[in-house]
Protein backbone atom coordinates (compact mmCIF):
# COMPACT_ATOMS: atom_id res chain seq x y z
CA UNK A 1 0.00 0.00 0.00
CA UNK A 2 1.31 3.66 -0.73
CA UNK A 3 1.37 5.81 1.70
CA UNK A 4 0.10 9.07 0.53
CA UNK A 5 1.28 11.29 3.11
CA UNK A 6 4.64 10.48 1.32
CA UNK A 7 3.44 12.57 -1.80
CA UNK A 8 1.81 15.43 -0.47
CA UNK A 9 1.44 17.73 -3.53
CA UNK A 10 -0.63 14.69 -5.40
CA UNK A 11 -2.93 14.98 -2.40
CA UNK A 12 -3.03 18.75 -2.48
CA UNK A 13 -4.33 18.37 -6.40
CA UNK A 14 -6.79 16.22 -6.17
CA UNK A 15 -8.12 17.25 -2.98
CA UNK A 16 -8.42 21.13 -4.77
CA UNK A 17 -10.09 19.36 -8.59
CA UNK A 18 -12.73 17.59 -5.68
CA UNK A 19 -13.77 20.59 -4.36
CA UNK A 20 -13.88 22.63 -7.92
CA UNK A 21 -16.30 19.92 -8.78
CA UNK A 22 -18.46 19.49 -6.01
CA UNK A 23 -18.91 23.55 -6.18
CA UNK A 24 -20.07 23.34 -9.62
CA UNK A 25 -22.68 20.99 -9.21
CA UNK A 26 -24.22 22.92 -6.12
CA UNK A 27 -23.66 20.24 -3.33
CA UNK A 28 -20.67 19.62 -0.89
CA UNK A 29 -18.07 16.70 -0.43
CA UNK A 30 -16.83 15.92 2.68
CA UNK A 31 -13.67 14.12 2.37
CA UNK A 32 -11.85 11.66 5.14
CA UNK A 33 -8.80 12.26 6.27
CA UNK A 34 -6.34 10.72 4.95
CA UNK A 35 -4.65 7.49 6.94
CA UNK A 36 -2.43 8.11 9.40
CA UNK A 37 1.22 6.86 8.52
CA UNK A 38 2.43 4.01 10.45
CA UNK A 39 3.70 5.22 14.15
CA UNK A 40 2.71 9.06 12.90
CA UNK A 41 0.55 11.65 15.83
CA UNK A 42 -1.79 13.92 15.12
CA UNK A 43 -1.03 17.15 17.05
CA UNK A 44 -3.88 19.33 18.42
CA UNK A 45 -4.80 21.34 15.48
CA UNK A 46 -4.68 18.51 12.89
CA UNK A 47 -1.09 18.57 11.93
CA UNK A 48 0.97 15.56 11.63
CA UNK A 49 3.61 15.17 13.97
CA UNK A 50 6.84 13.01 14.51
CA UNK A 51 6.65 9.58 14.92
CA UNK A 52 5.67 8.95 19.02
CA UNK A 53 4.42 6.13 20.81
CA UNK A 54 0.69 5.52 21.98
CA UNK A 55 -0.06 8.43 24.63
CA UNK A 56 -3.00 7.99 27.65
CA UNK A 57 -5.07 9.56 27.16
CA UNK A 58 -5.91 12.85 28.47
CA UNK A 59 -7.64 14.27 31.24
CA UNK A 60 -9.42 17.90 29.80
CA UNK A 61 -10.11 18.77 33.75
CA UNK A 62 -6.28 18.19 34.75
CA UNK A 63 -4.27 21.10 35.42
CA UNK A 64 -1.14 21.42 33.91
CA UNK A 65 1.24 22.41 36.94
CA UNK A 66 3.19 25.63 36.39
CA UNK A 67 7.37 25.53 36.55
CA UNK A 68 8.85 25.65 39.29
CA UNK A 69 11.01 28.21 39.56
CA UNK A 70 12.54 28.12 43.66
CA UNK A 71 12.78 24.34 44.95
CA UNK A 72 12.17 24.92 49.09
CA UNK A 73 13.67 22.34 51.01
CA UNK A 74 11.72 19.62 52.07
CA UNK A 75 9.43 19.10 54.88
CA UNK A 76 9.94 15.49 55.43
CA UNK A 77 5.82 15.35 55.51
CA UNK A 78 5.79 13.34 51.81
CA UNK A 79 3.30 10.22 52.67
CA UNK A 80 5.55 7.19 53.75
CA UNK A 81 8.66 9.16 54.45
CA UNK A 82 11.19 9.54 57.52
CA UNK A 83 12.14 13.10 58.72
CA UNK A 84 15.09 14.18 60.36
CA UNK A 85 18.89 14.31 58.89
CA UNK A 86 20.13 10.69 57.63
CA UNK A 87 16.92 10.27 55.14
CA UNK A 88 18.67 11.87 52.39
CA UNK A 89 16.78 14.93 51.47
CA UNK A 90 17.87 17.82 52.41
CA UNK A 91 14.78 19.33 54.81
CA UNK A 92 13.95 22.73 56.67
CA UNK A 93 17.22 23.47 59.36
CA UNK A 94 19.82 21.22 56.89
CA UNK A 95 22.43 22.03 54.78
CA UNK A 96 22.88 18.85 53.41
CA UNK A 97 21.59 15.32 53.44
CA UNK A 98 23.33 12.90 51.79
CA UNK A 99 21.62 9.92 53.32
CA UNK A 100 24.75 8.35 55.17
CA UNK A 101 26.65 8.11 58.19
CA UNK A 102 29.75 8.75 56.91
CA UNK A 103 31.08 11.52 58.92
CA UNK A 104 33.95 11.74 56.70
CA UNK A 105 32.49 12.90 53.11
CA UNK A 106 31.67 16.98 52.97
CA UNK A 107 28.05 16.14 54.44
CA UNK A 108 28.79 14.82 57.67
CA UNK A 109 25.78 13.02 60.14
CA UNK A 110 24.77 17.09 60.85
CA UNK A 111 23.88 17.69 57.88
CA UNK A 112 25.75 20.62 57.40
CA UNK A 113 28.23 21.18 54.67
CA UNK A 114 31.97 19.66 56.62
CA UNK A 115 34.12 22.79 57.58
CA UNK A 116 36.88 23.19 59.60
CA UNK A 117 36.28 22.58 63.20
CA UNK A 118 33.17 21.25 62.64
CA UNK A 119 34.16 18.45 65.22
CA UNK A 120 34.56 15.70 62.17
CA UNK A 121 37.93 14.63 59.94
CA UNK A 122 36.94 15.51 56.10
CA UNK A 123 38.71 13.22 54.17
CA UNK A 124 41.01 14.39 51.36
CA UNK A 125 40.52 18.07 53.15
CA UNK A 126 41.37 17.92 57.05
CA UNK A 127 44.42 16.32 58.54
CA UNK A 128 42.74 16.48 61.72
CA UNK A 129 40.08 18.85 63.19
CA UNK A 130 40.25 21.68 65.40
CA UNK A 131 37.40 20.72 67.75
CA UNK A 132 39.19 17.61 68.82
CA UNK A 133 42.17 16.61 70.83
CA UNK A 134 44.44 13.65 69.91
CA UNK A 135 46.54 11.33 71.93
CA UNK A 136 50.23 11.36 71.80
CA UNK A 137 53.55 10.71 73.37
CA UNK A 138 55.75 13.19 75.52
CA UNK A 139 59.17 13.17 75.31
CA UNK A 140 59.53 10.92 78.17
CA UNK A 141 57.72 8.76 76.40
CA UNK A 142 54.31 9.78 78.81
CA UNK A 143 50.90 10.00 77.23
CA UNK A 144 49.53 13.71 76.13
CA UNK A 145 47.41 14.83 73.71
CA UNK A 146 47.99 17.23 71.34
CA UNK A 147 45.30 19.63 70.01
CA UNK A 148 44.45 20.32 65.70
CA UNK A 149 46.34 23.81 64.55
CA UNK A 150 43.52 26.45 63.76
CA UNK A 151 43.80 25.88 59.77
CA UNK A 152 43.21 21.76 60.61
CA UNK A 153 46.27 21.29 58.36
CA UNK A 154 48.27 18.98 61.68
CA UNK A 155 48.46 18.65 65.25
CA UNK A 156 50.75 21.08 67.53
CA UNK A 157 52.70 20.58 70.58
CA UNK A 158 52.44 17.48 72.17
CA UNK A 159 51.06 18.40 76.20
CA UNK A 160 50.63 16.98 79.46
CA UNK A 161 49.31 17.81 82.62
CA UNK A 162 51.00 20.70 84.47
CA UNK A 163 51.41 18.78 87.43
CA UNK A 164 50.75 14.59 88.56
CA UNK A 165 47.65 13.14 87.72
CA UNK A 166 48.67 10.83 90.75
CA UNK A 167 48.37 8.13 88.07
CA UNK A 168 51.70 5.83 88.47
CA UNK A 169 53.06 7.86 85.56
CA UNK A 170 55.79 10.45 85.30
CA UNK A 171 53.36 12.83 83.57
CA UNK A 172 54.80 16.16 83.94
CA UNK A 173 58.15 14.28 82.61
CA UNK A 174 60.42 15.89 85.83
CA UNK A 175 61.74 12.83 86.55
CA UNK A 176 59.70 11.88 89.45
CA UNK A 177 56.69 10.24 89.26
CA UNK A 178 53.23 11.23 91.52
CA UNK A 179 54.82 13.74 93.49
CA UNK A 180 52.72 15.35 96.18
CA UNK A 181 49.70 12.99 95.17
CA UNK A 182 47.61 11.59 97.59
CA UNK A 183 48.91 7.82 97.72
CA UNK A 184 45.08 6.60 97.51
CA UNK A 185 43.71 9.20 95.59
CA UNK A 186 42.91 6.40 93.11
CA UNK A 187 41.51 2.99 93.25
CA UNK A 188 44.47 1.36 92.01
CA UNK A 189 46.43 2.73 95.34
CA UNK A 190 43.16 1.94 97.40
CA UNK A 191 45.01 1.38 101.56
CA UNK A 192 43.42 -1.85 102.89
CA UNK A 193 41.80 -1.84 106.35
CA UNK A 194 41.71 -4.77 108.53
CA UNK A 195 38.79 -5.79 109.91
CA UNK A 196 37.98 -4.05 113.80
CA UNK A 197 40.76 -1.64 113.32
CA UNK A 198 40.75 2.27 112.54
CA UNK A 199 43.11 3.91 109.88
CA UNK A 200 43.65 7.40 109.87
CA UNK A 201 44.00 9.53 106.41
CA UNK A 202 43.74 12.53 104.58
CA UNK A 203 41.97 13.66 101.40
CA UNK A 204 43.78 17.09 101.13
CA UNK A 205 45.40 17.15 97.45
CA UNK A 206 43.45 14.48 96.44
CA UNK A 207 41.15 14.60 93.18
CA UNK A 208 37.38 14.56 92.69
CA UNK A 209 37.31 11.03 90.81
CA UNK A 210 33.47 9.66 91.80
CA UNK A 211 30.59 11.06 93.67
CA UNK A 212 28.16 8.50 95.77
CA UNK A 213 24.50 7.99 94.97
CA UNK A 214 23.48 9.79 98.16
CA UNK A 215 23.78 12.37 95.73
CA UNK A 216 26.62 14.55 97.97
CA UNK A 217 30.25 13.74 97.31
CA UNK A 218 31.44 16.94 95.00
CA UNK A 219 34.98 17.45 96.71
CA UNK A 220 38.32 15.17 96.87
CA UNK A 221 37.61 11.19 97.53
CA UNK A 222 40.32 8.72 98.29
CA UNK A 223 39.99 5.19 98.53
CA UNK A 224 40.69 2.03 100.93
CA UNK A 225 39.68 -1.64 100.60
CA UNK A 226 38.35 -4.76 102.65
CA UNK A 227 38.44 -8.12 102.39
CA UNK A 228 35.99 -10.73 103.71
CA UNK A 229 36.32 -14.66 103.98
CA UNK A 230 32.92 -14.93 105.46
CA UNK A 231 29.34 -13.66 104.65
CA UNK A 232 29.28 -10.87 107.13
CA UNK A 233 27.51 -7.60 108.38
CA UNK A 234 29.85 -4.79 107.49
CA UNK A 235 29.37 -1.04 109.94
CA UNK A 236 31.88 2.05 108.08
CA UNK A 237 32.15 5.18 109.36
CA UNK A 238 34.51 8.16 110.00
CA UNK A 239 35.28 10.55 112.33
CA UNK A 240 37.04 14.21 111.01
CA UNK A 241 39.52 15.81 114.25
CA UNK A 242 39.22 19.49 112.38
CA UNK A 243 35.49 18.87 111.87
CA UNK A 244 35.05 18.68 107.87
CA UNK A 245 32.12 16.70 106.13
CA UNK A 246 32.67 13.56 104.86
CA UNK A 247 30.73 11.22 102.53
CA UNK A 248 30.87 7.53 102.70
CA UNK A 249 30.07 4.98 100.32
CA UNK A 250 31.44 1.20 99.64
CA UNK A 251 31.25 -0.81 95.88
CA UNK A 252 32.30 -4.26 95.06
CA UNK A 253 33.99 -2.41 92.05
CA UNK A 254 36.37 0.13 92.84
CA UNK A 255 34.87 3.48 91.00
CA UNK A 256 31.13 1.49 90.34
CA UNK A 257 27.82 1.57 91.49
CA UNK A 258 28.04 2.05 95.03
CA UNK A 259 26.21 -0.91 97.66
CA UNK A 260 25.92 1.90 99.88
CA UNK A 261 26.14 5.53 100.66
CA UNK A 262 25.96 7.71 103.57
CA UNK A 263 26.44 11.77 104.16
CA UNK A 264 25.65 12.49 107.69
CA UNK A 265 24.81 10.75 110.78
CA UNK A 266 21.55 12.32 111.03
CA UNK A 267 20.34 15.10 108.76
CA UNK A 268 21.55 18.64 110.77
CA UNK A 269 24.97 18.57 108.88
CA UNK A 270 26.36 15.88 111.58
CA UNK A 271 29.61 15.74 110.15
CA UNK A 272 30.08 12.20 110.64
CA UNK A 273 29.59 9.48 108.40
CA UNK A 274 28.24 6.38 109.43
CA UNK A 275 27.37 2.83 106.92
CA UNK A 276 25.52 -0.48 107.93
CA UNK A 277 26.08 -2.89 105.11
CA UNK A 278 23.76 -6.19 105.23
CA UNK A 279 25.15 -9.76 104.27
CA UNK A 280 28.04 -9.23 102.18
CA UNK A 281 29.32 -12.33 100.46
CA UNK A 282 33.36 -13.20 100.66
CA UNK A 283 35.41 -11.09 98.73
CA UNK A 284 37.29 -7.55 98.07
CA UNK A 285 35.32 -4.37 98.63
CA UNK A 286 36.48 -0.73 98.17
CA UNK A 287 35.26 1.91 100.30
CA UNK A 288 35.62 5.47 99.08
CA UNK A 289 36.03 8.87 101.35
CA UNK A 290 34.33 11.92 99.96
CA UNK A 291 34.33 15.61 100.87
CA UNK A 292 30.63 16.87 101.08
CA UNK A 293 31.82 19.36 98.49
CA UNK A 294 34.85 21.37 96.95
CA UNK A 295 35.11 23.45 99.89
CA UNK A 296 36.13 20.66 102.54
CA UNK A 297 38.62 18.38 102.55
CA UNK A 298 40.42 17.12 105.86
CA UNK A 299 41.88 14.33 108.04
CA UNK A 300 39.85 11.70 109.04
CA UNK A 301 39.57 8.01 110.81
CA UNK A 302 37.84 5.29 109.07
CA UNK A 303 36.21 2.60 111.34
CA UNK A 304 35.58 -0.80 110.16
CA UNK A 305 33.22 -3.49 112.20
CA UNK A 306 32.55 -6.93 110.70
CA UNK A 307 30.85 -10.11 112.41
CA UNK A 308 29.15 -12.52 111.12
CA UNK A 309 25.89 -11.73 109.24
CA UNK A 310 22.91 -11.93 111.91
CA UNK A 311 20.18 -10.17 113.84
CA UNK A 312 20.24 -6.14 113.66
CA UNK A 313 21.88 -5.30 116.31
CA UNK A 314 23.58 -8.52 117.84
CA UNK A 315 26.84 -7.41 117.04
CA UNK A 316 29.24 -4.65 115.70
CA UNK A 317 29.07 -5.39 112.56
CA UNK A 318 25.39 -4.20 112.58
CA UNK A 319 24.48 -1.83 115.54
CA UNK A 320 20.97 -0.50 114.77
CA UNK A 321 20.65 3.79 114.66
CA UNK A 322 19.10 5.50 117.12
CA UNK A 323 17.06 8.15 115.22
CA UNK A 324 17.22 11.92 115.42
CA UNK A 325 15.18 14.17 117.41
CA UNK A 326 12.90 16.28 116.08
CA UNK A 327 14.04 19.27 117.43
CA UNK A 328 16.31 20.51 120.21
CA UNK A 329 16.44 19.06 123.58
CA UNK A 330 13.69 16.61 122.30
CA UNK A 331 13.57 12.74 123.36
CA UNK A 332 13.63 9.73 121.14
CA UNK A 333 12.99 6.15 121.83
CA UNK A 334 14.13 3.04 120.57
CA UNK A 335 12.68 -0.67 121.29
CA UNK A 336 13.92 -4.40 120.89
CA UNK A 337 13.82 -7.58 122.60
CA UNK A 338 17.00 -9.33 123.77
CA UNK A 339 15.62 -12.59 123.92
CA UNK A 340 16.30 -11.96 120.24
CA UNK A 341 20.19 -11.74 120.28
CA UNK A 342 23.20 -13.41 121.53
CA UNK A 343 25.72 -12.73 124.44
CA UNK A 344 28.84 -11.81 122.50
CA UNK A 345 30.52 -8.84 124.42
CA UNK A 346 32.19 -8.31 127.43
CA UNK A 347 30.76 -7.43 130.57
CA UNK A 348 29.63 -3.44 131.91
CA UNK A 349 31.52 -2.27 134.80
CA UNK A 350 28.50 -2.07 136.60
CA UNK A 351 27.06 -5.50 135.42
CA UNK A 352 25.41 -7.47 133.28
CA UNK A 353 27.39 -9.95 130.75
CA UNK A 354 24.95 -12.75 131.83
CA UNK A 355 22.47 -12.27 129.89
CA UNK A 356 21.49 -11.58 126.13
CA UNK A 357 22.50 -7.21 124.05
CA UNK A 358 21.85 -5.66 121.72
CA UNK A 359 23.87 -2.99 120.27
CA UNK A 360 22.68 0.59 119.44
CA UNK A 361 24.69 3.58 117.88
CA UNK A 362 24.63 7.13 117.85
CA UNK A 363 26.36 10.45 117.41
CA UNK A 364 27.01 14.72 118.89
CA UNK A 365 28.26 17.16 116.86
CA UNK A 366 29.46 18.98 119.88
CA UNK A 367 29.57 18.46 123.49
CA UNK A 368 26.08 17.49 124.66
CA UNK A 369 24.88 15.86 128.16
CA UNK A 370 22.55 13.11 127.16
CA UNK A 371 20.43 10.68 129.30
CA UNK A 372 19.46 7.21 128.50
CA UNK A 373 16.79 5.28 130.43
CA UNK A 374 14.74 2.08 130.52
CA UNK A 375 12.23 3.49 133.28
CA UNK A 376 8.53 3.20 130.88
CA UNK A 377 6.25 0.76 130.84
CA UNK A 378 7.43 -0.60 128.06
CA UNK A 379 10.09 -2.17 129.56
CA UNK A 380 9.73 -5.86 130.70
CA UNK A 381 13.19 -6.75 130.81
CA UNK A 382 15.92 -6.50 133.74
CA UNK A 383 17.74 -3.64 131.62
CA UNK A 384 21.49 -2.96 132.14
CA UNK A 385 22.64 0.25 129.85
CA UNK A 386 26.02 0.95 129.22
CA UNK A 387 27.96 3.38 126.64
CA UNK A 388 31.16 2.79 124.23
CA UNK A 389 33.82 5.03 122.15
CA UNK A 390 34.44 1.81 120.36
CA UNK A 391 32.24 -1.06 119.81
CA UNK A 392 34.46 -4.58 120.50
CA UNK A 393 36.69 -2.23 123.18
CA UNK A 394 35.12 -2.60 126.58
CA UNK A 395 38.30 -0.38 128.24
CA UNK A 396 36.08 2.42 126.21
CA UNK A 397 33.06 2.02 128.40
CA UNK A 398 32.33 5.82 129.35
CA UNK A 399 29.27 4.50 132.04
CA UNK A 400 27.47 1.83 133.22
CA UNK A 401 23.96 1.40 135.18
CA UNK A 402 22.48 -2.07 136.70
CA UNK A 403 18.93 -1.28 138.41
CA UNK A 404 17.34 1.78 139.29
CA UNK A 405 15.51 0.22 142.38
CA UNK A 406 13.42 1.96 144.15
CA UNK A 407 14.48 5.40 141.90
CA UNK A 408 11.85 3.85 139.24
CA UNK A 409 8.47 3.21 140.12
CA UNK A 410 7.41 1.35 136.80
CA UNK A 411 10.21 -1.11 137.21
CA UNK A 412 12.66 -2.02 139.30
CA UNK A 413 14.77 -3.35 136.65
CA UNK A 414 15.31 -0.32 135.08
CA UNK A 415 18.42 1.75 134.22
CA UNK A 416 19.20 5.20 133.70
CA UNK A 417 22.57 6.77 132.47
CA UNK A 418 23.43 10.38 132.08
CA UNK A 419 27.08 11.52 130.22
CA UNK A 420 28.66 14.07 129.00
CA UNK A 421 29.97 12.99 125.45
CA UNK A 422 32.83 15.14 123.10
CA UNK A 423 31.41 15.37 119.38
CA UNK A 424 31.67 12.10 118.20
CA UNK A 425 30.12 8.42 117.04
CA UNK A 426 29.48 6.32 120.09
CA UNK A 427 27.81 2.84 120.59
CA UNK A 428 24.54 2.04 123.42
CA UNK A 429 24.54 -1.28 124.73
CA UNK A 430 21.19 -2.52 126.48
CA UNK A 431 22.52 -5.63 128.30
CA UNK A 432 20.33 -7.73 130.05
CA UNK A 433 20.98 -8.60 134.10
CA UNK A 434 20.92 -12.61 134.03
CA UNK A 435 20.66 -15.60 131.38
CA UNK A 436 17.54 -15.79 132.14
CA UNK A 437 16.12 -12.22 132.15
CA UNK A 438 15.86 -11.42 128.46
CA UNK A 439 12.59 -9.28 127.27
CA UNK A 440 11.42 -6.29 125.69
CA UNK A 441 12.35 -2.66 126.55
CA UNK A 442 12.16 0.79 125.23
CA UNK A 443 14.86 3.00 125.95
CA UNK A 444 14.07 6.94 126.40
CA UNK A 445 16.90 9.01 125.06
CA UNK A 446 17.44 12.79 125.63
CA UNK A 447 20.02 14.97 124.67
CA UNK A 448 21.60 14.33 121.09
CA UNK A 449 20.42 17.72 119.74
Amino acid sequence: MVNRLRNPGRWLRVALWAALLAGAAGCSLILDPPPLADGAAETADGDVGPEAEDAPPVDDGAEVPEAEADVEPDDGADEGGSVGCGNGRVEAGEECDDGNADDTDDCPTSCEWAYCGDGYEWDGHEACDRDLDYPCSLSCGSPGWASCRSDCSGLGRCQGPEIDACNGIDDDCDGTTDEDCVGNDQCSGAVPIALGTTVSGTNVGAADDSEGSCGDGGGADVYHSFTLTDTSDVFLYTEAPDGFDTVLYASAICGEDDLGCEDDVYTTRMRTSALGLRGLEPGIYYVAVDSFDDSSAGDYDLTLLASAAGTPGDDCGSPIPIPEPDGAGGTVSVTGDTCTATNLHATGACGGGYGLELVYYFAVEETRTVTFSTCNAPTLADTVLSVRRRCADVTTELGCHDDMLAECSEHVGASTLTLTLDRGLYFLFVDTGGATTCGAFQVDVDGLR
